[in-house]
């Protein structure tokens, strides 16, 4: 992607998994791909994102704790973590220097959004329904967060996923 996801303040994009038989999804604009995703596999928690030049994997430090790390891939630190409170729908992402968005679904479950801690929405997910997986990514207001960390949106609609399997499952 040429420019920033601030220049796509506004617009729609789309997150579909090209083929159902592989963990692979796409993150695009109209048919311009801005993003790269890929499943670790369908019984372990993490992925890896792939956005331009730049590689993220997102991973669980420790399977006893809730937090949810992010780093460069090939790295060993995490830039960036996730913790969301016990019971609670909404979460928060701690990025360096002290910034941090706030991650939250809806009742429905079926749009959730990022959102500055002044409570501004960023961008909005919406899952539709059909036979591949797809999601809808509304990007509702710029900014310098979402350009620098673009990630977060599909940390976003990751989270609500996970979500929403463990509860088909029981």
């Amino acid at each position: 992607m040429q420019g920033s996801l601030s220049q796509l303040s506004g617009k729609i994009l789309k997150i579909t998994q090209p083929s159902i038989w592989k963990n692979n999804y796409e993150l695009k604009y109209d048919e311009e791909l801005i993003g790269k995703i890929t499943l670790r596999n369908i019984f372990s928690f993490g992925l890896f994102i792939t956005v331009g030049e730049d590689e993220w994997e997102i991973y669980k430090p420790n399977f006893w704790k809730a937090e949810i790390a992010v780093r460069v891939k090939g790295r060993e630190n995490p830039v960036a973590a996730y913790n969301k409170k016990f019971f609670s729908r909404e979460g928060t992402v701690y990025l360096p220097k002290g910034q941090r968005l706030k991650i939250k679904s809806g009742i429905a479950k079926r749009k959730y959004g990022v959102f500055a801690l002044s409570g501004v929405c960023l961008a909005s997910i919406k899952d539709e329904v059909s036979f591949k997986a797809r999601s809808l990514v509304y990007i509702e207001s710029s900014s310098e967060l979402l350009d620098k960390y673009p990630w977060v949106i599909i940390l976003a609609w990751y989270l609500t996923r996970k979500r929403k399997q463990a509860a088909a499952a029981g």
